[in-house]
């Protein structure tokens, strides 16, 4: 393997070398001068037979100097192989896939810029490596499409894959759904598990709330984020019927977001609200200030290779030579 070393360090510190010879330098010219002025030509030449060893000490201080800036350059040739242990959390998205969500208000629907949110999520967090991501979807009914997994690339197929088909019963109850991932649904330990509910928070008279109260009471953080517009809402189109718009009773059927619901059900699981309404929803902003910090599990041993680190090894030369100048003297000359 070649040898890698941070250059830009290397080259500021690489500075001092000629610095350092240069200050040596005119100290001799200086020392030699002010020498000959007090003392005369003649001493000053018996004196100058000992400037070898002068030199011997500068040379050992430059070169020092030159080791030095070697080692803060970092320098890495070979391989080593280690066993790195990962830590992570479980972070489960119950993700909302009910008609409603395919309303237009965000583009190109709710549910595909929120599949778009969890998509920069996971790239985030994809070279820590050690967290586990689950997936549920929901409309009247809660389906498992992707259990804990390490498994990445597994992960973002089914996140692909869901549309609002993904739920085998229409409706929105979001109540059912929390109360289903809360009793191991999705074999959740509470104490390192986190549940992101992305929704529009409409809801069908689930009991939202009490459910909320159940995974406060297991341990589970619930957080939630919603979608959608929450003042003039956005029509919703019929997945029956392309072009056109659902109807309920011959009027046009507006589907608008209920913050106040989700604020509450946030407040109840011990998590936080991230009202996105119509801009993306960051949920990578909501993972650093509310997941980040929390305690982490050793999920297992990952094998990696590193480059060998020998910066060390020139610390110490650089720490002999200076030494060896304190120990060289001039030898001394009568007059």
């Amino acid at each position: 393997m070649e040898m890698q070393f941070n250059l830009l360090a290397f080259g500021l510190s690489i500075l001092s070398v000629p610095l350092v010879l240069g200050l040596y330098v005119r100290c001799f010219r200086h020392q030699r001068k002010a020498l000959e002025e007090f003392f005369g030509h003649r001493s000053v030449e018996r004196y100058l037979q000992s400037g070898r060893r002068r030199w011997c000490r500068a040379v050992c201080v430059i070169i020092a100097f030159a080791l030095l800036a070697v080692s803060v350059s970092q320098p890495r040739w070979g391989s080593q192989t280690e066993d790195v242990p990962r830590r992570g959390r479980d972070i489960v998205f119950l993700l909302d896939v009910s008609t409603s969500m395919l309303a237009e208000d965000l583009s190109p629907n709710r549910l595909s810029a929120a599949k778009e949110a969890i998509s920069r999520l996971i790239d985030e967090l994809d070279d820590e490596g050690g967290h586990r991501f689950g997936l549920i979807t929901f409309a009247g009914r809660a389906n498992l499409q992707s259990p804990l997994t390490h498994d990445y690339t597994f992960f973002r197929r089914k996140l692909d894959e869901t549309t609002t088909d993904s739920a085998a019963r229409k409706g929105t109850q979001i109540g059912d759904a929390l109360r289903q991932v809360v009793e191991g649904f999705a074999g959740i330990d509470p104490s390192f598990t986190d549940i992101i509910l992305i929704t529009d928070g409409e809801d069908h008279d689930s009991l939202p709330r009490e459910a909320a109260q159940v995974a406060a009471t297991v341990g589970v953080v619930l957080h939630t984020v919603g979608v959608g517009d929450s003042v003039d809402g956005a029509q919703v189109p019929d997945p029956d019927k392309p072009g056109k718009y659902l109807t309920y009773r011959g009027e046009e059927v507006f589907s608008r977001m209920n913050p106040n619901l989700l604020r509450e059900i946030a407040l109840i699981g011990g998590g936080k609200v991230l009202v996105a309404g119509l801009e993306p929803a960051d949920l990578v902003g909501l993972y650093y200030s509310e997941i980040a910090a929390k305690e982490r599990r050793i999920i297992d041993a990952a094998s990696t290779e590193r480059p060998v680190e020998h910066f060390r090894w020139f610390v110490l030369l650089a720490l002999i030579l200076l030494a060896s100048e304190m120990l060289i003297r001039d030898r001394e000359v009568s007059t």
